[in-house]
């Protein structure tokens, strides 16, 4: 029989040491308290901070508590303050599947500024969303693209909302708009707790064009990584685009667009 720890104690045992039971509210170990002496929160104090029953958090700990509540994940990972790896892994560990619910509200929402660098590094046009699509970072060739050089504050908006990426981004009604509404789709099911992409989808179906799209119960979402779609480009003309996607670990949701222009042949 294996007597190796669980990977889930492995995991979180230290993090829970490093955690004084003052700084959750608890009161400290008095000196001469009976019993072995151990840093940091013990399996019981857990318990008590997050409200649960007597052993939960040391069923969990040591691999013996059955689909372990979304809410209590939560909680647990702030309190343990773990880094969004390490809540990911427990999650994987304690229900077998990555993160369903964020560790915080606004997950999601806060990508680290040196994806500025990184954009800016991109020859092709460049720019990263966050969980709700809004545009956190962009290049100068991805602000080419747009009347004015006006960058949108969201690209699910822009894309499905306004006249002028109905123009720019060719075949709209047949190639773009059904691709950026199973995504978005997929997007809202995925993150139910964000409130934003709820009123985007919201304003999807109430546009007259996009919301017949949005609704169509046939529609497929494909990842847009690898996409190559027409593309009239408002300072180079006609052509197509070829999209590269890759997503932030340290913010979940968040992507990092890369779209790269080929223009049709004279």
């Amino acid at each position: 029989m294996d007597s190796s720890p669980h990977p889930l104690k492995l995991l979180l045992k230290p993090k829970r040491e490093r955690i004084r039971p003052e700084d959750v509210g608890l009161p400290p170990r008095r000196p001469g308290t009976p019993g072995p002496k151990q840093p940091g929160l013990s399996q019981s104090q857990i318990d008590k901070v997050l409200k649960r029953a007597h052993k939960t958090y040391n069923r969990f700990e040591n691999g013996r508590l059955d689909n372990p509540p979304e809410d209590f994940l939560a909680a647990l990972g702030r309190l343990l303050r773990l880094t969004q790896d390490e809540y990911a892994l427990m999650w994987v560990h304690g229900r077998g599947h990555q993160p369903t619910v964020p560790m915080a509200p606004d997950e999601g929402m806060t990508v680290p500024s040196h994806w500025q660098r990184v954009v800016d590094g991109q020859r092709e046009m460049a720019y990263v969303t966050d969980l709700a699509w809004n545009v956190e970072y962009s290049n100068a060739p991805f602000a080419d693209m747009f009347l004015n050089r006006k960058v949108p504050e969201n690209t699910a908006k822009w894309m499905l909302l306004t006249s002028e990426a109905r123009e720019t981004l060719t075949c709209w009604e047949t190639i773009w708009a059904p691709s950026v509404c199973a995504q978005l789709r997929a997007a809202s099911t995925e993150h139910p707790y964000s409130e934003q992409l709820k009123e985007i989808a919201e304003a999807v179906i109430a546009d007259p064009v996009a919301g017949p799209i949005y609704e169509d119960p046939d529609l497929v979402s494909r990842a847009p990584d690898g996409g190559i779609r027409p593309f009239r480009h408002p300072l180079k003309g006609p052509g197509t685009v070829e999209l590269a996607a890759a997503m932030p670990f340290a913010t979940p949701g968040a992507r990092l667009i890369v779209v790269t222009f080929i223009p049709d042949e004279p």
